[in-house]
């Protein structure tokens, strides 16, 4: 480098000058590269901050899945449990509709035989009618042989 007396001073100041103004530049880029670090620091740390809330989040909806799956299973189960409630509902209806049905053929069967019974029972009282005609005549007949026996026996009064 040459000496300030061999040069001019005037470009001596212009050198200086450049050089301060390097310096200058240096420092100001020196700053510029600390706040970019630290920018670049502070969204690290929120990046990892945000990653951390992702895992979070991601643990999350894993449970959330995981209860899903459980809840679905249950449903399932839910829903094959009442498919075997509906038929054995409907083999219950089944079975009330054959017990209606003989419901149905015994009460027909009871009509019957009460009709029959009404019948045997008219039967029966024109058979006590006919019977209380006979005993009426056999107590005519009794009285009659009474007194044909006291005719037989002798004659009353004599």
């Amino acid at each position: 480098m040459a000496s300030p007396e061999s040069i001019d001073p005037r470009e001596w100041r212009q050198m200086r000058n450049d050089v301060d103004d390097g310096y200058s530049l240096l420092k100001r880029l020196d700053k510029s590269i600390t706040k970019v670090s630290s920018t670049q620091r502070v969204h690290g740390n929120r990046l990892h901050e945000i990653q951390q809330s992702v895992d979070l989040a991601a643990g999350r909806l894993d449970r959330m899945e995981d209860n899903q799956r459980l809840q679905a299973a249950r449903l399932s189960n839910i829903e094959e449990t009442q498919t075997q409630q509906g038929e054995q509902l409907g083999r219950v209806e089944e079975t009330q509709t054959q017990q209606g049905e003989r419901l149905g053929r015994v009460e027909e069967t009871q009509t019957q035989q009460s009709e029959r019974l009404g019948r045997v029972e008219g039967r029966l009282e024109r058979i006590d009618g006919h019977l209380s005609g006979v005993d009426d005549r056999l107590g005519s007949m009794a009285e009659a042989q009474q007194q044909i026996l006291q005719l037989l026996r002798g004659r009353p009064g004599g």
